[in-house]
């Protein structure tokens, strides 16, 4: 007979309930207003949709599988006429290698969510830490998303994210994090900031036209650039503040 287990978010803490949804092995049921933003922001970068079915009644059920399944073997034909030092080196894998899979269905009258192991899904054969090389869930990606929203540098960004999920018992998830990804993250937020919060679209051509006007009022104006931490603007200041800051400092 199969096996229920009722959870609510109380239960348990973040790092239990991203293992629940890792390795199912009993079907669970969790109030659906609990599930998008405290369960499933968890897992988002371990399972990818399969299938969708929408029922009559209203109900959803959906599928998925394992991120790193495979339904092909990686190539492993090598390229003629180069030699071994200058090909990529990469990683061959075998295809049906992670075949676990979950079924979830919106219970939408009774407002709960349930997961189940799929009927024919195998067992995981990795760990969670080989998933967060991938990808990261949405639930670090969000917390990412607001720190990185205040222009702090990269590493400064990854630390209080780290300082904040070992809070929250998940800090395993971003023992993988890397400042690429991080900076990827903080570029696209904060280009579109940019661009409202100036009247020119063209960010280039606003500084220039802002360092020209300056220069016109008598102020010296020079432009910078630190690389590694994606930062840059200009700085200015008039003749008569620097001489004060040469005699005062």
């Amino acid at each position: 007979m199969e096996s229920f287990t009722t959870i609510t978010s109380a239960n348990f803490i973040s790092n239990k309930r991203r293992s629940l949804l890792f390795d199912v092995t009993c079907s669970l049921e969790i109030p659906i207003k609990n599930f998008d933003e405290n369960w499933w922001s968890l897992v988002s970068n371990i399972w990818t949709q399969w299938n969708s079915y929408k029922q009559t009644n209203g109900n959803v059920q959906k599928d998925f599988t394992c991120r790193l399944m495979k339904h092909w073997n990686s190539s492993t034909r090598k390229k003629e006429n180069i030699p071994n030092e200058k090909c990529r080196i990469t990683k061959t894998q075998l295809s049906n290698l992670y075949r676990a899979k979950i079924r979830v269905l919106w219970l939408v009258s009774l407002e709960l969510i349930k997961v189940e192991r799929y009927k024919d899904s195998l067992n995981y054969t990795h760990s969670l830490l080989e998933l967060e090389r991938v990808k990261h869930s949405q639930a670090v990606r969000i917390l990412v998303k607001k720190e990185a929203i205040k222009n702090y540098p990269l590493l400064a960004i990854i630390s209080a994210v780290k300082e904040y999920v070992t809070k929250l018992d998940l800090g395993t998830s971003v023992e993988k994090l890397k400042c690429k990804e991080v900076a990827n993250i903080k570029y696209k937020i904060q280009e579109p900031l940019k661009a409202h919060l100036i009247c020119n679209s063209n960010l280039k051509s606003d500084i220039l036209k802002s360092m020209a006007f300056l220069i016109e009022k008598g102020y010296r104006v020079e432009s910078y650039c630190v690389s590694r931490q994606f930062t840059s603007g200009i700085v200015f200041a008039h003749p008569k503040q620097l001489e004060k800051l040469q005699c005062h400092g």
